[in-house]
């Protein structure tokens, strides 16, 4: 008897040490991410993932931030994720901390289940604040004394705390505009106030996916409280709808993005043309730009200067917009040659012939 009450203590007890394993196998990460809605506008956006082996699902949990507010007046919270903030979650509400320099962001879990945190970071929301002084540093820090992370059975999973640089707020944009010609934008800006400004990245993503792409560089003035004008241009665009942002790097490492409000659409071509080749002369890649007004069929042939037809670059349908086709001619000899473009739509037909050099 003695020795059953042994084994099944023995096994109770490994039982219970697997579970406060599985416990302290629960772990995840918040980050916090700011960015710079306009000029005046600072957006505090929270993410949260998971880091362990074992799943986990939110609970009731009070994710917490203090900030500097002598530099930082609370506004707003808003682009809460509909994972934590409907079904079985009350929706989610703030609370202010500290006699105004803690705001907290709540999730509320009313039954169970809760849903599982991503092992991706997720965002929970975003915290709006409006700049008073820019000369001061934004201090914005998990406040992990006060806030609350907790699963859906009430456990206290192991979370690291991942806080943004203590850097002076960015540079002080005066403006973000653009102006568009045929398929090119140009972007302009300038700022009031920099700080250790070590240059803008320039960043495009279409309307259709999420995507973020750095398109280049402009580099930044240091640190001046002069005016400053900046200018960059986008070219050869295809048709359709994109949004742009800056990110202002300091020369710490640190960064602020200043969006472009609204989307910026590059239209159908007015008329058909297409551009000299670049290089030209070339060895043995060049680039021909050209722009079809209707859709049709598109063909690009090269002719030797005796007329026999030496390639065939393209021949396919196409849609109105612009385009950029790339001519190889590592197994031409060095000559002269032709290029021939033709457009075949219902009711027209266009063509255009160039000169190209190939040099070897």
């Amino acid at each position: 008897m003695k020795r059953i009450i042994f084994v099944f203590s023995a096994i109770l007890f490994l039982l219970i040490g697997l579970f406060n394993q599985d416990l302290k196998a629960q772990s995840g990460e918040l980050t916090v991410v700011t960015n710079m809605f306009d000029d005046n506008t600072l957006d505090v956006s929270l993410y949260l993932k998971r880091t362990g082996t074992v799943a986990w699902a939110l609970g009731t949990s009070d994710f917490l931030i203090d900030y500097n507010n002598n530099a930082l007046l609370y506004q707003t919270y808003y682009n809460c994720n509909p994972i934590w903030n409907s079904g079985n979650y009350m929706s989610m509400y703030t609370s202010n901390f500290w006699s105004s320099h803690g705001q907290s962001l709540e999730v509320s879990l009313l039954g169970k289940p809760g849903v599982d945190v991503p092992t991706t970071a997720t965002i929970i929301g975003t915290l709006r604040f409006h700049i008073t002084n820019h000369t001061q540093t934004a201090v914005i820090h998990w406040n992990t004394s006060l806030g609350v992370i907790l699963d859906e059975n009430s456990n206290t999973p192991a979370i690291t705390f991942t806080n943004p640089p203590d850097a002076p707020l960015p540079v002080t944009l005066n403006n973000f505009n653009f102006a568009t010609n045929n398929n090119n934008v140009k972007l302009i800006w300038s700022t009031t106030k920099e700080t250790n400004n070590k240059g803008f990245d320039m960043e495009r993503k279409s309307t259709t996916n999420n995507d973020w792409s750095k398109i280049g560089y402009v580099e930044g003035k240091g640190t001046t409280n002069a005016v400053t004008n900046y200018a960059f241009t986008d070219q050869k665009l295809q048709s359709g709808k994109y949004n742009y942002r800056i990110k202002q790097v300091d020369i710490n490492g640190n960064y602020t993005y200043f969006n472009l409000n609204g989307d910026i659409e590059i239209g159908i071509p007015q008329k058909f043309d297409v551009s000299q080749n670049y290089p030209n002369p070339f060895n043995p890649v060049t680039k021909i730009d050209y722009q079809i007004p209707t859709d049709g069929f598109v063909s690009m042939k090269l002719y030797d200067m005796l007329g026999r037809e030496v390639k065939s670059v393209f021949s396919d349908n196409q849609k109105a917009g612009y385009y950029s086709i790339k001519i190889d001619g590592s197994s031409l000899a060095s000559g002269m040659y032709f290029c021939i473009i033709n457009l075949n739509s219902p009711g027209k037909s266009f063509t255009k012939n160039i000169k190209l050099m190939l040099v070897k």
